[in-house]
């Protein structure tokens, strides 16, 4: 029997087609991984990073430094980090570099709220004493959110959703 001719569809015909193509969704699972994948999301936010880069330049100056010279070198760092995560994301799998760096930037941010409460109240070699500790708190909130966080996130996110069941859907 012969085949019918091959008819080429339009932009339309082939949305059409590839909607029709996704495959039917279970909502209760559909949903359990959205949450999920909010919770990734809110485990970033947890860490404090947004703060310490939107607060870089006044941290730097609470330091000692100046303004721009302090956010210069923070970015500095935070492009160092983020190259010395190249190596741990070969040895190491996402979801261990996830879970160990989030600890690790959390646990940072909390040690570093102490020491600048502290310094709201100190003077002379006390205020300095916390300003030192802040610095290298805030390293350590960026080391450990680009050693692991910033960069495996977009790959968790993906990988909540497995190909082809909701994807397309749940990623975008």
């Amino acid at each position: 029997p012969a085949e019918p001719p091959a008819v080429a569809m339009g932009a339309e015909d082939s949305q059409e087609a590839d909607l029709a193509s996704l495959p039917a969704h279970a909502p209760r699972t559909t949903i359990g991984r959205m949450l999920v994948g909010c919770a990734l999301g809110g485990a970033l936010q947890v860490t404090g990073i947004t703060a310490v880069m939107a607060f870089a330049p006044r941290l730097a100056k609470s330091a000692g430094f100046s303004p721009l010279l302090g956010n210069l070198l923070l970015m500095l760092w935070n492009a160092l980090t983020t190259m010395g995560a190249v190596p741990l994301a070969r040895r190491f799998e996402c979801r261990a570099l996830f879970v160990w760096s989030a600890l690790a930037a959390s646990m940072a941010c909390f040690a570093t709220g102490v020491p600048t409460l502290l310094s709201v109240h100190a003077t002379g070699s006390g205020e300095s004493a916390a300003h030192a500790f802040i610095i290298i708190g805030v390293m350590a909130i960026i080391a450990g959110y680009e050693f692991g966080m910033g960069p495996t996130f977009y790959s968790l996110a993906q990988s909540v959703f497995p190909p082809g069941e909701a994807r397309p859907v749940g990623t975008a």
